[in-house]
């Protein structure tokens, strides 16, 4: 997981570069924020877990 946000870190600083080199052209320009943060990626860790547990804990029986 981490190393996809890492990928997608990289290509929104790419993304970033490149508008910087066009910003004097008409040329449209890059969406410069990809993927998650490491915290949003933490939280949906935590849901999932959370989530998982209570599944588990209605279907078990407790």
């Amino acid at each position: 997981m981490l190393d996809a946000n890492s990928l997608r870190q990289q290509i929104g600083k790419h993304a970033k570069a490149i508008n910087i080199i066009n910003q004097n052209t008409d040329e449209k320009t890059l969406r410069e924020r990809m993927g998650h943060t490491r915290l949003e990626i933490l939280a949906g860790i935590i849901s999932g877990v959370i989530s998982a547990a209570m599944v588990h804990a209605v279907f078990s029986g407790f």
